[in-house]
């Protein structure tokens, strides 16, 4: 079939090759660049085309449209079908095979007067892909003329967001060749359905958005791939033995099926959890299930079984609880017993979702593949990457790397992020997927300007460059003096982002907190090595404890002290506190119970250096109930066993405490103290029978265990 001739507008210019993004596999050494003539450009595609050849040339065009005029060049002839097609006949293509899923073949012959391009693909997306590489060779300086054979190492290469999107941004992620788009919806779980509209893209109802999905996927075909992500623990949790929660979440998987090719049920982050195992949401579920592991891959059989019955081509995947190997401590006894009993559970098929090592892996290697392999029963693994949640946040850059085989063993792979609801999140999912497609020749800045180009049409300017290097250095910056200073640099570029129509409100949301925090006044203390271990006694008696440094907590009518030393092993808190009034009762709680009817409770604030500036808080109460949490999900997966002695007297209290550093590694510190080494800290009492608040660093009363008020100790 022969299409109208478009419009190609060129000048006449000789050099500049073009680095198409995501890199092509294996291109062969430039041609040169010539014009060619707008009014001479043909297209001719097949007459059995696939479905996406008349959306890419109907790209091409749209992109032509944009390019600058020159009437004294070339003539083009494209020809664009399938490989094996009898439009190659007799051409350089005829014969040609292209086997691999997604490949697809470039070809330029330059006559003099003509240029004629074969384009080929292996299969819909191949064809597709060859215009999308061939787009970025059409460029205001000319077509460059490169021959080409490319294809992707991941097969299927989710990116994702928290709503669905639009016509138009499907069609984007087509031309990124970002072939796979995740709708994730995180919260009340119940509030999805068809006439439910989405808390982040409120304008339609779901059917709408999916009616969306529908007719993309019937004028591009296979162009995109949709996933619907369901986490059943957002909002009032799933109860598994209730009758009618499985059957809402199986009409909601149902409802989702027609318009998508996967689904995803998430057990993660908001899982019931206590005493370092997770548990069930009520007796109905402890009665009829072994533990939380079975229960979860019983309700995705259901889920599964609901599906494959209507809809046997929708994939089915799973997201357990204990999604990493080291983070979510899944050798442990109790997890070891969840992941296997999820693993005999599932269906064969079903693939388990983890996000390698830890929440956020830089690197996966093929030993740790095999450790959690082993723990689901050697289920086939699905990779959720966590970069987008790394260390240069919101400018997020692909730094990632895995094992050379895992593309082969998993095939696809979720690159979490959101989507398009940002500037510098569309960036990265093109930045990721560059990798995704050719790791071998990947490098994160070149990727990473280029993906820029590819987006805004014009080349990164340096003061993003330097922006994003800038949210790293305050990441990885622990003096309170230098990050303020790096922060009010990020700040000080607010005008350069806004003239170059660029995204920065997510930016000064990062930078800001980070300059006000230190730009707070806060006091500064020291921390002895103590020559001999305290004992813990509770009496104040023990010398150890006058090698301790004191701390005096706020000014107030009961005075309160705190004594502070370390040892290679642990961290030493003897806390003396003068009250008036006695509690009426002794009141036992469980372990983690809130304490916000304590009547005096002291609260241990800690921020030892780490990485993504996570703190832990430690309180105690007058009763010896003991309430602990940290920073990120699952903010109750912080149980650190410390030692701790309780006495009352008649006018205060002693409470004396051990915190080993390795309860708080993995979790809030990295390593343990030396001399030199800075933490911040806070030491708060809430005597709410005497109605007094006290800190050592100043703070606002309803802010007192806000880390951005913590003082600074340094070890000695």
């Amino acid at each position: 079939m022969k299409l109208p001739a478009f419009l190609l507008l060129f000048p006449v210019f000789t050099c500049l090759a073009v680095e198409p993004i995501p890199q092509v596999r294996a291109p062969e050494a430039s041609l040169g660049v010539v014009a060619v003539n707008p009014a001479r450009f043909e297209t001719v595609t097949s007459a059995r085309p696939l479905p996406s050849s008349l959306p890419a040339v109907e790209m091409l065009k749209k992109h032509l449209q944009t390019l600058p005029p020159d009437d004294g060049g070339k003539k083009v002839k494209l020809y664009l079908a399938q490989a094996g097609d009898a439009l190659f006949a007799d051409t350089p293509l005829a014969g040609v095979k292209l086997e691999r899923p997604q490949e697809y073949l470039l070809r330029f012959e330059d006559s003099g007067e003509e240029v004629k391009i074969y384009a080929a693909g292996a299969d819909n997306r191949g064809l597709f892909y060859a215009a999308a590489t061939l787009k970025q060779l059409l460029s205001k300086e000319g077509l460059e003329l490169r021959n080409l054979r490319d294809y992707p190492e991941w097969t299927l290469r989710y990116t994702g967001g928290y709503n669905p999107i639009s016509t138009a941004q499907m069609e984007q992620l087509a031309q990124f060749k970002i072939n796979g788009f995740g709708i994730q919806h995180r919260y009340d779980w119940r509030k999805f359905g068809p006439d439910e509209r989405p808390l982040y893209a409120p304008k339609q109802t779901y059917r709408e958005w999916f009616e969306e999905i529908r007719a993309f996927r019937e004028r591009h075909g296979d162009l995109v791939d949709f996933m619907m992500m369901q986490n059943v623990y957002c909002g009032k949790r799933l109860d598994a033995a209730n009758p009618e929660d499985m059957k809402l979440l199986i009409r909601q998987c149902l409802f989702a099926a027609p318009y998508v090719e996967e689904i995803m049920i998430q057990f993660d982050d908001f899982t019931p959890f206590n005493n370092d195992r997770f548990v069930f949401v009520s007796e109905g579920e402890k009665a009829k299930f072994k533990n939380p592991g079975e229960m979860h891959g019983w309700i995705t059989r259901q889920v599964y079984e609901a599906v494959k019955k209507e809809f046997p081509k929708v994939a089915v995947s799973v997201c357990p609880a204990p999604y990493s190997l080291h983070n979510h401590n899944a050798q442990s006894p109790p997890n070891r017993e969840y992941l296997a009993s999820l693993g005999r559970e599932l269906p064969e098929d079903v693939p388990v979702v983890w996000t390698g090592p830890a929440v956020e892996s830089a690197k996966v290697t093929r030993e740790e593949y095999r450790q959690y392999q082993e723990l689901v029963g050697g289920h086939r693994l699905y990779l959720w990457d966590n970069t987008s949640n790394m260390k240069s946040t919101p400018m997020e850059i692909w730094e990632t790397t895995f094992f050379p085989e895992m593309s082969r063993l998993d095939g696809r792979i979720y690159v979490n992020g959101h989507g398009f609801s940002f500037f510098w999140s569309r960036l990265f999912a093109v930045n990721a997927n560059d990798y995704l497609w050719n790791p071998q020749n990947y490098n994160a800045e070149r990727s990473y300007a280029a993906g820029f180009r590819q987006i805004t049409g014009r080349e990164i300017p340096d003061f993003v460059t330097q922006t994003r290097r800038d949210i790293v250095a305050v990441k990885n910056t622990w003096d309170r003096a230098a990050r303020g200073k790096i922060a009010e640099r990020i700040l000080n570029r607010k005008e350069e982002f806004r003239s170059g129509n660029l995204e920065f409100q997510r930016i000064e949301r990062t930078a800001k907190p980070v300059f006000d925090e230190c730009s707070v006044e806060f006091k500064k203390g020291t921390v002895p090595r103590l020559a001999a271990i305290p004992k813990l006694d509770a009496s104040g008696s023990d010398p150890a404890w006058e090698k301790a440094e004191v701390y005096r907590l706020g000014t107030t009518n009961y005075p309160t002290t705190v004594r502070l030393g370390y040892t290679q092993e642990s961290l030493f808190i003897q806390f003396r506190g003068q009250y008036g009034k006695a509690a009426a009762a002794s009141k036992t709680l469980e372990r983690d119970d809130k304490l916000d009817a304590s009547g005096d409770v002291f609260t241990i604030c800690l921020q030892p250096p780490l990485r993504n500036q996570r703190a832990g808080w430690i309180a105690i109460d007058r009763d010896g109930n003991l309430f602990d949490y940290k920073e990120w999900q699952p903010s109750e997966n912080f149980n650190p066993a410390i030692r701790k002695t309780i006495q009352v007297f008649p006018e205060y209290w002693i409470l004396e405490v051990e915190i080993p550093f390795k309860e708080l590694a993995g979790h809030i510190m990295h390593d343990p103290p030396k001399s030199g080494s800075k933490w911040n800290l806070n030491f708060v009492r809430n005597n709410r029978l005497d109605g007094e608040i006290a800190t050592w660093s100043p703070a606002p009363e309803k802010e007192v265990i806000n880390k951005k008020y913590f003082g600074t100790v340094t070890f000695q």
